[in-house]
């Protein structure tokens, strides 16, 4: 797999995941009520964020090695 693939692919995937799991965990442990589908918008902005994130990402890296 190349490695704007690989970078797009953690920005999208595994980074909105790893940010829903600090949410839902830490509305847990203030006690309020954790319901799936109230999270859905919040996994839609960080995905988003996360595709901007991984562009940006990957044209670092790739500056990073022409120079």
């Amino acid at each position: 797999m190349s490695k704007p693939v690989k970078s797009m692919l953690f920005w999208i995937i595994v980074f909105p995941f790893l940010m829903i799991t600090i949410f839902i965990v830490t509305d847990y442990f203030k006690g309020t009520f954790v319901e799936i589908t109230y999270y859905l918008p919040y996994f839609l902005w960080v995905t988003a964020f996360g595709l901007i994130a991984g562009f940006v990402a990957y044209n670092f890296r790739k500056i990073d090695e022409d120079v």
